[in-house]
């Protein structure tokens, strides 16, 4: 559905419905149930305050959406409920790039030369050949994943709230009282993440199992990070959002990364504020598409990729396949969406 302001102040809500739907209404049993709102088309870069509130330039400056005919075409950033009232702050899901074990999103010009179409990207290696390329091509391991690797770098994701003043200094204590008050008081804690990710490319996950992993900091603040506890993750069920995407539910470890005195925490975690929880991710590609480049490239390549592409102008060429994986907060209902580009050496 969509709103449409005509002239005269009139509301028209434009709805597109299914054939479900359709099917329903002329029996006459169509019943609305429950609705969403989302405000997909608004562009809060263009925000001010005026006398104390805060506001969005008018419609006429900010276009709205027409109603669409696919599922998830809708509404994907969502405006959330909460069955209390006296939350004023939201926990978001940031991925952490400051530990030695985070894998980091490589950017475009972060190397002279590179092709990376979609801004920045995590880069998905497939196979050790393609890893031992990617190296030399991307400058750093720290920008490498490898497919199905237990103890190598990883996808580390926290839960927090993420608040800072104009300056960019944290709002809220960093410390468990914080924690404590802000998150677990108020039922915001994720025990769990959903994860959706295409199972054309992604065979499974590798997440942390509770009893082998550690999130936290010593009494000097000392981080003391420990995911050598993973395990291999199957999916819960088909994703009936995201077409060809399967839901995983992996488990997060309690975030206990405070400030205790000498604000070093900040140093190690991504989130400015009191935290939740956290998780590491790894990936396992369909086994089809880890051949070496001694082998022809598996149709998938072609058909939802590139082949052969020289994307770092040094010579060595990849096929590659681009997509997203999406992931939800068990009870913050938060979201992240990471863009992934799996990729596989394919000669010179």
């Amino acid at each position: 559905m969509a709103f449409k302001n005509e002239k005269g102040n009139t509301i028209v809500l434009d709805a597109v419905m299914t054939d479900l739907g359709r099917q329903r209404m002329v029996a006459g049993t169509l019943e609305i149930a429950k609705y969403a709102f989302g405000d997909d088309e608004i562009d809060y870069s263009l925000s001010f305050e005026d006398a104390g509130q805060f506001k969005v330039l008018s419609a006429s400056s900010t276009p709205l959406l027409e109603a669409f005919e696919n599922i998830n075409g809708d509404i994907n950033h969502g405006l959330l409920s909460y069955n209390r009232s006296d939350i004023c702050y939201i926990p978001i899901l940031k991925t952490n790039e400051k530990l030695s074990e985070s894998v980091c999103e490589f950017m475009s010009g972060s190397n002279a030369g590179a092709y990376s179409p979609i801004g920045s990207t995590y880069y998905l290696s497939v196979n050790d050949e393609t890893t031992a390329k990617l190296k030399t091509d991307l400058g750093a391991d720290k920008y490498i994943l490898e497919h199905d690797e237990y103890n190598s770098y990883k996808l580390i994701i926290e839960s927090g709230i993420d608040a800072t003043d104009d300056l960019g200094s944290p709002l809220l204590p960093r410390d468990k009282e914080g924690r404590d008050s802000y998150i677990l008081q108020m039922n915001l804690l994720d025990n769990y993440l959903l994860i959706h990710a295409d199972r054309r490319f992604i065979e499974y996950i590798i997440g942390p199992t509770p009893s082998g992993c550690t999130f936290a900091n010593t009494p000097t603040e000392k981080a003391k990070v420990n995911f050598t506890g993973m395990t291999k993750y199957t999916p819960i069920s088909l994703d009936l959002t995201f077409p060809h995407h399967y839901v995983y539910s992996i488990t997060t470890i309690p975030n206990l990364m405070y400030n205790k005195g000498d604000g070093k925490d900040i140093d190690t975690s991504a989130i400015a504020g009191p935290r939740g929880s956290a998780t590491a991710l790894n990936f396992c590609i369909d086994k089809s598409m880890t051949t070496t480049s001694e082998s022809d490239a598996n149709y998938k390549y072609s058909t939802y990729g590139t082949l052969s592409k020289n994307l770092f102008n040094s010579g060595n060429k990849y096929d590659h396949i681009d997509t997203n994986v999406y992931i939800v907060g068990s009870n913050s209902q938060q979201k992240l969406v990471l863009p992934m580009r799996i990729i596989r050496y394919s000669g010179a």
